[in-house]
């Protein structure tokens, strides 16, 4: 019987022993697992040859297309001075800016939403698209502190853009 009670004793406390083990990682082990590094912000990934990066709207109307614009989707808005005679109105969703609201330049020229597609080099792109059968409608430009840009018209007749950038988006 003393043999029994001992070898169920040594059990239990065989079976403490890992149980106290299971709630407490060993040092060793605890050493060896990474940390995880705590951001407030996520990753964001690098832009891609054909991401969207940006879409601006040019209009006749900028204020009209704001205010309709701000209650159908909630976007604020900062207004941003570009020389004077023209405003550029910065868009924002959730705190994040993707496009802008621009004067036309030809106020007889209809309203409408141009889309800016990302490229690794807008004067290789342009001469790319264009040789598959694009017209360029404005050539590869500097936008000062801010990047490269071309604007086309696709072999349909549907006008984009090429847009890139060396610095942060904004």
């Amino acid at each position: 019987m003393a043999k029994k009670a001992k070898k169920s004793s040594a059990k239990k406390s065989i079976r403490k022993s890992v149980k106290k083990a299971a709630k407490k990682p060993s040092r060793a082990l605890a050493k060896k697992t990474p940390k995880k590094s705590v951001s407030s912000k996520p990753a964001v990934p690098a832009p891609r040859r054909g991401d969207l990066a940006w879409t601006e709207l040019n209009t006749s109307n900028p204020g009209q297309a704001l205010s309709f614009y701000k209650k159908l989707f909630g976007w604020s808005d900062k207004s941003m001075p570009m020389g004077p005679d023209m405003t550029y109105i910065m868009l924002a969703q959730a705190g994040k800016q993707f496009g802008g609201i621009a004067p036309t330049q030809d106020p007889s020229a209809p309203s409408q939403w141009l889309t800016y597609f990302w490229a690794d080099n807008v004067d290789k792109s342009t001469d790319s698209a264009q040789q598959l059968g694009a017209t360029v409608v404005v050539p590869p430009m500097d936008l000062p502190g801010t990047g490269r840009m071309s604007v086309l018209r696709d072999p349909t007749g549907a006008s984009f853009a090429l847009f890139h950038s060396d610095g942060p988006l904004p």
